[in-house]
């Protein structure tokens, strides 16, 4: 539990900002788990002045939908020395004493010396929330109870782990999103993305090939979609490579699209106001659901429980993700859409 120091605006002196400073190492995926945390902070902490470790290209969705005030590139060479024990130089001590707190969410396996950065700190303004390894359920919702717990003594009510679950996207960000597929989809400028539009948006890729549906089967899908009058985008990203080669050889129906590696955060514009999303386990998957997106996940039977997606998802899921059939897939596609 924070104590009155950190918690009450009479409690910092009057040059002091209040300041806290977040860690995520990860990928796309790690991050969205501890989205709901973060997204916790910033209602709990409106006052503080957010700044999130983690990478760039990753952090720059909760920057720009208000989420945190900054992001610092985990690359940056002045955060080298917190990967190893202290003593840290003067230059980073300094900073690091700006903040009145620090704040983390960790697995085991991650290279952040977190346990010394806690010692070396006041431990009362740095905690790290480290997944204990016999929680059983998704990752998301123990950063949260933690988080919470933490925050406990704040005055005011105490949002709920659905209330923290959805990305805050704007109107122009869901315009910016439908102009990926082309001209046609737009809306008056200002207005919200009405969600009945036809669009399925499919993810084929992810950062473990064990985690990956067969691509045909995922084409197979994709023309009974265009056969039903949807039409949609099939996405790849940095992690696709291999895919990518391959996916040079098909054809997408009319009126789809190939968006390779598109900006995050127009991709989760176009997620915001599609009708489906079908993916494997990956970020994109979590990134989906967190913009209130009807998912269907695939996903390999023993990750299922901890990495579980929020929101409006359904699951489908077997020992290999090849065991789960398209007939399967098409089925629960069509009960989500209809």
């Amino acid at each position: 539990m924070l104590g009155k120091r950190f918690l009450d605006p009479n409690g910092v002196g009057e040059n002091e900002m209040k300041s806290a400073l977040l860690f995520r190492l990860g990928g796309l995926g790690d991050l969205m788990v501890a989205f709901p945390a973060i997204f916790l902070l910033r209602k709990k902490l409106s006052s503080f002045s957010l700044s999130l470790a983690c990478r760039e290209e990753y952090g720059f969705i909760l920057k720009e939908t208000g989420l945190v005030d900054k992001i610092v590139s985990l690359n940056h060479q002045q955060l080298a020395p917190l990967f190893s024990s202290p003593p840290y130089p003067e230059e980073l001590n300094s900073w690091l004493e700006g903040f009145s707190l620090v704040l983390g969410w960790m697995q085991k396996e991650n290279s952040l010396a977190y346990e010394e950065l806690c010692n070396f700190l006041d431990k009362k303004r740095c905690r790290f929330f480290v997944l204990d390894p016999v929680h059983q359920g998704p990752i998301s919702r123990y950063y949260f109870r933690k988080t919470l717990e933490y925050l406990t003594g704040i005055e005011g009510p105490s949002p709920s782990f659905n209330d923290c679950t959805r990305l805050p996207l704007s109107s122009s960000q869901e315009e910016a999103g439908l102009s990926l597929l082309g001209k046609g989809l737009s809306r008056d400028k200002g207005k919200r993305v009405e969600k009945r539009q036809k669009i399925v948006v499919v993810h084929p890729g992810s950062g473990s090939k064990i985690k990956c549906w067969a691509l045909d089967n995922f084409m197979e899908l994709i023309h009974q979609f265009s056969h039903k009058g949807y039409r949609g985008a099939l996405v790849t990203g940095f992690a696709d490579a291999e895919l990518d080669k391959v996916l040079k050889s098909h054809t997408l129906p009319q009126n789809w699209v190939w968006l390779h590696n598109p900006s995050l955060l127009k991709l989760s514009g176009l997620l915001s106001a599609s009708t489906l999303y079908l993916g494997n386990d990956s970020g994109i998957t979590h990134l989906a659901a967190a913009c209130g997106t009807k998912v269907l996940a695939l996903f390999q039977k023993d990750l299922e429980t901890a990495w579980r997606p929020y929101g409006r998802v359904t699951v489908l899921s077997g020992e290999s993700v090849s065991d789960i059939s398209p007939h399967t897939v098409l089925e629960a596609a069509a009960r989500i859409i209809e």
